[in-house]
């Protein structure tokens, strides 16, 4: 996942289309990597918490990657809404729950890292400077990009 002005995209990364992803990314982008979507989006529903709300994101046949925030009333028409997805994960909304494998901030051309980031968000994610790597290490991971 990516943010830039509140925005928020994802995208499904493999090592075939890191670089083109990476080209996408402007200055300053805020990424946070997650583990790649469970092809089982059966489970991923049946695991929904009994209360509360969650970011659901899902990959649809055609490779597009949504994502919605629900609650418990909502179960009914998010599995209608998902039904044929590829592959799907449910994440937590409270910020002291949710653990991306990765968070970074895209420096500068020059280098410089000068992301404005909200203080809450610099210190559960423990950023000081991160690099993108030049290689994606595992095959598959899910990254939201805003």
């Amino acid at each position: 996942m990516s943010r830039g002005l509140g925005a928020a995209r994802w995208h499904r990364l493999t090592p075939e289309n890191l670089d083109a992803v990476r080209a996408g990314l402007s200055p300053r982008a805020l990424l946070n990597v997650w583990p790649d979507l469970d092809p089982d989006v059966a489970a991923v529903l049946a695991a929904l918490p009994e209360e509360g709300a969650v970011e659901f994101v899902w990959e649809a046949q055609d490779g597009t990657i949504s994502h919605a925030i629900v609650d418990d009333t909502e179960y009914q028409q998010l599995a209608a809404l998902v039904a044929g997805a590829r592959a799907a994960c449910a994440l937590p909304l409270y910020l002291d729950e949710r653990h991306p494998l990765l968070c970074a901030v895209l420096p500068d051309s020059d280098g410089v890292l000068r992301a404005v980031l909200i203080a809450t968000r610099l210190l559960a994610a423990r950023i000081t400077k991160v690099a993108i790597p030049a290689r994606l290490d595992s095959s598959r991971a899910c990254a939201r990009r805003p």
